[in-house]
């Protein structure tokens, strides 16, 4: 979904937070049923729930109106009753707009689910107007951060940016063949591809050889 220079919208961010929960859970053994990929899903909820609820305390989170203006987004338009489904009263974070939720609140109404869908279709017209279906966007560099401590929450291990750069930089002191694809699948695996190109170009101001494209011919 589109979103601004400096902003990640949220539905992105929740499809990469799922391609890396399911990463690591493959690494460990595939993921051969349905109650494997529900994990998964469960876990990626229960980690953009939280990252987007705090954005929201920190007046961090956004929606991209019409008209292309930022609006901050009320912590309450988070509300959920399960933080292990996407689907929250107000938004559900794999859609990613404002109004995707169901509009579901806490004790259930004894509406039908008819009933209920007619209600909820009408409301959120005249809650939202324009704005229905608005993306909900966050700070790319917020991002970048959620990406750092879904990766140390999920291998367990606390990431070390110096530490990756110095292993980038051995490796390709060692062979100058390798390829930036290469070295991040050797070094750092799990990060996004935003979060390594910080890396690369860290690496890159220690060693310029680093920023040769394409294959390199073995010495």
């Amino acid at each position: 979904m589109f979103a601004p220079t400096g902003y990640t919208a949220l539905n992105s961010i929740f499809s990469e937070t799922l391609r890396m929960v399911e990463s690591h859970k493959e690494r460990d053994a595939p993921l051969t049923d349905c109650a494997d990929h529900q994990g998964v899903y469960s876990d990626t909820c229960l980690l953009v729930w939280e990252f987007v609820e705090k954005m929201a305390r920190q007046q961090k989170a956004f929606i991209l109106s019409p008209s292309g203006e930022k609006m901050p987004v009320e912590e309450t338009m988070f509300e959920h009753l399960e933080p292990f489904r996407s689907c929250g009263r107000y938004i559900d974070i794999s859609s990613g707009t404002l109004g995707s939720g169901d509009g579901r609140t806490w004790p259930l109404t004894n509406k039908s689910d008819e009933e209920h869908e007619l209600f909820w279709s009408n409301y959120k017209d005249e809650l939202f107007g324009p704005n229905l279906y608005c993306p909900v966007i966050m700070p790319t560099n917020q991002t970048k951060h959620f990406y750092d401590k879904v990766n140390e929450s999920i291998s367990g291990e606390k990431f070390d940016e110096d530490e990756t750069v110095k292993n980038i930089l051995d490796l390709f002191a060692n062979d100058d063949s390798l390829t930036k694809t290469e070295l991040k699948q050797k070094c750092a695996p799990h990060l996004t591809q935003d979060a390594f190109r910080e890396i690369w170009a860290k690496a890159r101001r220690m060693n310029p050889n680093l920023s040769r494209s394409g294959p390199r011919k073995a010495r």
